[in-house]
């Protein structure tokens, strides 16, 4: 479940966003919600939601004021800007720090449905394919510690790059190696996890 947090100076508006769509059914809790800048950008760096309805014009910051101190301080969730201002400058300044939709007030249902959805598809995307990649890294650690317990050949052409070997935790100073023979063959009461065998 994704979280989504709701910013908007008018107590009415937000309590319209949370119910103008069904948010669980597009995988979405409300984590929040905030009347000022300032306390939508404490929420965003206390919570880290992964999407933000953030009003345009808030008392205390700008919307976009917003967006570009989150992004500056390493927020990489999503934003959905709401507008009742027209202005096409606005649009410019979000989608240049990476605003995902603009939309413009009166918020219209479908528009900030298919908005949510599209996130949430983007958000499941990222998260299997962020799963993939460190599944890789496994293996490929696995199989680069492999090659140097075992002096086995190695398939590459050249020495690994060092920015690879880093992400891999790989730059340890000496590595210990522990040999693990299963003696008994018969019982299976025996077969100790490899994990309990490093606890002794």
């Amino acid at each position: 479940m994704y979280t989504v947090l709701i910013a908007d100076d008018e107590q009415n508006i937000r309590e319209g966003l949370k119910y103008i769509i069904d948010w669980d059914s597009l995988g979405f809790q409300i984590c929040g919600e905030a009347a000022n800048g300032e306390d939508t950008l404490q929420q965003i760096r206390q919570s880290c939601p992964d999407l933000v309805l953030l009003d345009i014009r808030m008392p205390k910051m700008y919307g976009t004021d917003i967006i570009r101190l989150a992004r500056e301080q390493g927020y990489h969730g999503r934003f959905i800007i709401l507008s009742g201002y027209s202005d096409f400058t606005y649009a410019q300044t979000a989608i240049r720090y990476d605003a995902d939709f603009y939309l413009t007030k009166p918020i219209d249902e479908d528009e900030l449905s298919a908005a949510a959805e599209k996130i949430a598809a983007d958000l499941t995307d990222e998260h299997n394919r962020s799963q993939q990649i460190a599944m890789l890294k496994d293996k490929a650690r696995a199989s680069i510690l492999y090659e140097i317990i075992t002096a086995a050949p190695s398939s590459r052409t050249s020495p690994p790059d060092p920015e690879e070997t880093a992400e891999l935790n790989l730059a340890a100073d000496i590595y210990q190696v522990v040999i693990y023979e299963k003696y008994s063959l018969r019982s299976p009461d025996i077969c100790s996890s490899f994990a309990e065998l490093l606890k002794i």
